[in-house]
């Protein structure tokens, strides 16, 4: 039964992914910002698969010190991780990259791009010494260099997202 560590798991993709990995009889941890998402995500999952194999925990992405508690409390949870996904991203309106307001810009950047690096950081050292695991980096429109008017900010984290995670991989 794999260990799975999803951040960014209270909706969407990695919501989905929490619950296909729950699908398969793995055991999950959902991550989110907010304590009360985490909260209802795991109720709604275990309301269809049981709690048994389910834990949540909140924690920032962009907040180093917050990436390394979600470890340890999967490590406590579980014994180990087998997989880590970074799935954990912002987005922002689709507007011109001067009407993109700095805070906004500021969010994005912070979570997709030193959220990832953060949770592939606390990953592979702890990865290293267990001696085992993957991780998932989940990329976005930019990635691939294409580019649509309005996603300046989003695609250029998506493009870094990229390249860190070719970086790692070598």
């Amino acid at each position: 039964m794999k260990r799975v560590v999803i951040s960014g798991s209270t909706r969407g993709i990695g919501f989905a992914m929490a619950d296909a990995f729950l699908a398969k009889g793995c055991r999950i941890i959902v991550n989110g910002r907010r304590q009360e998402h985490v909260e209802q995500s795991c109720v709604d999952l275990a309301m269809r698969y049981g709690s048994e194999n389910l834990y949540g925990y909140p924690a920032t992405v962009s907040e180093a010190q917050e990436v390394e508690g979600l470890w340890s409390y999967a490590v406590d949870c579980l014994g180990a991780v087998d997989i880590w996904i970074n799935n954990a991203g912002l987005g922002h309106d689709t507007e011109p990259i001067w009407e993109i307001p700095q805070e906004r810009t500021k969010d994005v950047i912070d979570v997709n791009v030193l959220g990832l690096i953060y949770g592939s950081q606390v990953a592979m050292r702890g990865m290293i010494e267990q001696g085992f695991g993957q991780i998932y980096n989940m990329e976005g429109f930019g990635s691939q260099g294409r580019i649509r008017a309005g996603m300046s900010i989003y695609g250029t984290s998506k493009a870094a997202v990229h390249y860190f995670s070719q970086a790692l991989a070598k």
